[in-house]
């Protein structure tokens, strides 16, 4: 309960037989390997853990999960059931850790995670990725990071072969903070969670991830998904609650309306009465498994 609460700032002998499996029961065969290092930045282990069908020769699509906690707190582990479950339905699946605020500033964390691709893709043949075939899923601050990845890489990876870019196929995000220049907590009470949780107030927590408050500074433009919105973006789809109090509809709608004007191939689920919990939106809207059928629409081509 303490851990969700932290959150709330941003907060198969082959792959149709493994897909054709009943998703629990192919699930509970997975095995989960923990701990193992992508890269060392700085003196910092980057850990992942990784699940793979329980049967088949691949090569498999993959899927990045990314986790919250603000840039500076939460775990991988977060999201361990989720990579079993892709792993049962016919996925390579990683949940990643990335280097966190306040020692490490912007960009350290979006270059951790293009560094996860990177790896993936160059160890596509050892753990039976197709390298062409990536998502990625992330909440709060992970799914900013996983939009910041598919974004700026459709844009400055646009002629490159995909193997040797980081450029990904489809991205869940799970209200991601979308346009930092106007983010703001106005509650008094998510206010004094946060505080609570990060022993700092929302104000210090950007700075530590920008290095300013000043939210006309050139970074809080550049590290707003809103601001790299490009025809070229991947297929997003995007889970809010009308009660999120730190991330505004308005904000994923506006997010929606960009990409729609790009041309994106994209969908906003707004849902009814939740908040800031991935648990929770996926409770009232079986919010997983619309990713699960998002990913197989966009991966398993």
């Amino acid at each position: 309960m303490f851990y969700r609460q932290t959150l709330w700032l941003f907060l198969a002998l082959s792959t149709a037989l493994v897909c054709a499996m009943p998703p629990a029961r192919a699930a509970a065969r997975v095995t989960l390997e923990k701990d193992r290092v992508y890269a060392t930045v700085d003196g910092v282990d980057l850990r992942y853990d990784f699940a793979m069908p329980p049967e088949g020769n691949g090569p498999f699509p993959f899927v990045l999960c990314i986790h919250a906690g603000g840039w500076q707190l939460g775990n991988k582990k977060s999201y361990r059931d989720i990579v079993k479950e892709l792993a049962g339905r016919g996925y390579v699946a990683v949940t990643i850790e990335y280097r966190r605020t306040p020692k490490h500033k912007w960009p350290a964390q979006l270059e951790d995670v293009q560094r996860a691709v990177d790896y993936f893709r160059a160890n596509a043949a050892k753990y039976k990725i197709d390298p062409a075939r990536i998502g990625v899923v992330g909440d709060d601050a992970g799914a900013h990071l996983a939009l910041m990845l598919a974004l700026t890489a459709a844009r400055e990876d646009a002629g490159k072969p995909v193997a040797q870019s980081h450029r990904v196929q489809a991205v869940v995000n799970f209200f991601a903070p979308l346009d930092l220049r106007e983010w703001r907590v106005n509650s008094a009470w998510v206010e004094t969670k946060i505080r609570i949780g990060f022993m700092k107030s929302s104000e210090q927590i950007v700075e530590d991830f920008l290095g300013t408050r000043d939210r006309t500074a050139p970074i809080y433009a550049e590290v707003s998904p809103v601001s790299h919105v490009t025809a070229g973006a991947p297929p997003i789809l995007t889970f809010i609650g009308t009660e999120d109090p730190l991330v505004p509809v308005a904000q994923a709608q506006t997010f929606h309306d960009a990409l729609e004007q790009a041309g994106v191939e994209e969908e906003l689920v707004i849902v009814e009465g939740q908040d800031h919990d991935r648990e929770n939106i996926n409770h009232d809207d079986k919010a997983f498994e619309r990713m699960y059928a998002f990913f197989d629409k966009h991966l398993k081509k």
